[in-house]
């Protein structure tokens, strides 16, 4: 079904001219349950979380200011330190990735 979903967004925009942006980039947190020295994350200073509700609230502006938007990376920190936020924001785009470290148990989203 993910193919088929894919397919028929690229000959949408192919045949009714590509809109942009087609893709986001959501920092979910930036707070991770491991603290790798190689990590470049910890190594930029990072402004005061925004709460659940302000977080979902900014990225429905996002969507609806650019509805071209077909992918979304969940990234962070760790996103699934807030996995509800995530699985919220997933229902807005058809296309997700959620980069995670691993390390934690991996939620049975499609």
């Amino acid at each position: 079904m993910g193919y088929i979903k894919l397919i028929y967004y690229l000959v949408k925009n192919v045949l009714l001219g590509t809109k942009f942006p087609i893709s986001v980039s959501i920092d979910v947190t930036n707070k991770c349950n491991l603290r790798c020295k190689h990590c470049y994350f910890f190594q930029q200073n990072h402004k005061k979380e925004l709460s659940d509700k302000d977080l979902l609230r900014k990225i429905k502006q996002i969507k609806k200011k650019s509805p071209s938007i077909i992918h979304a990376s969940w990234i962070g920190g760790e996103p699934l330190l807030r996995k509800d936020i995530v699985e919220k924001g997933l229902k807005l785009f058809p296309f997700n990735m959620v980069v995670t470290n691993g390390s934690m148990e991996r939620p049975t989203w499609k």
